[in-house]
């Protein structure tokens, strides 16, 4: 349980840290919430490692530093569009999305969940975010004459191989796999993921 809350925190120190607004000109009130969103995420940062200090266990510090490390510089990638292509894109997006639960799969010698990690949360993150996403937007718009033609097919692809990825390596965890593949259902045929796709 410990872990799974560590694992937890870590990712909400991670999202928080992600609504701090970057904009140079803002009122008072805003630059008050700024604040105090960075300073939730150092709370939530500062809660997974006392955890962790408690456990003793320097292995999974070392692990989720790792991963913390890994999905912020993609982050910055992402951020100042230093990426020259969607292939790369993608893969810093995927890395973003699933990297911290591959280091704790590995951690615990658990790899077959690296591309289920992989797959099943980088369509997620599509389906969910393809309209409004910031990073989306940034890159494609500046690099491509129609700026979603790289994921046209994206939706159908990306199920498929997600689908067949969780039916490949959770064969001898049948109700897992029954619940994320029910998951993957939901994520395709939700209006709200798919309007917003449609719309992007």
């Amino acid at each position: 349980e410990n872990y799974i809350l560590t694992a937890m925190l870590v990712q909400i120190a991670l999202d928080t840290h992600d609504e701090v607004t970057t904009a140079a000109a803002i009122k008072q009130d805003e630059f008050k919430n700024r604040q105090l969103t960075i300073l939730a995420g150092d709370y939530f940062s500062g809660l997974y490692y006392s955890l962790l200090s408690d456990m003793k266990d320097i292995y999974m510090i070392r692990t989720l530093a790792t991963a913390i490390k890994e999905i912020n510089e993609h982050k910055i990638r992402l951020y100042d569009r230093s990426i020259q292509d969607a292939a790369h894109f993608y893969k810093s997006v995927a890395t973003v999305e699933s990297a911290l639960f591959q280091r704790i799969s590995e951690h615990f010698q658990l790899t077959h969940w690296n591309e289920i990690a992989s797959r099943f949360l980088i369509y997620k993150r599509f389906m969910k975010q393809a309209e409004n996403d910031k990073h989306l937007k940034l890159f494609l718009n500046d690099r491509y004459t129609d700026a979603y033609s790289c994921f046209d097919n994206f939706e159908n692809e990306g199920y498929e191989k997600a689908k067949r990825t969780i039916k490949e390596h959770l064969v001898s965890s049948p109700v897992v796999q029954k619940e994320l593949l029910n998951r993957l259902d939901h994520m395709k045929n939700e209006p709200a993921y798919h309007q917003k796709v449609e719309e992007g």
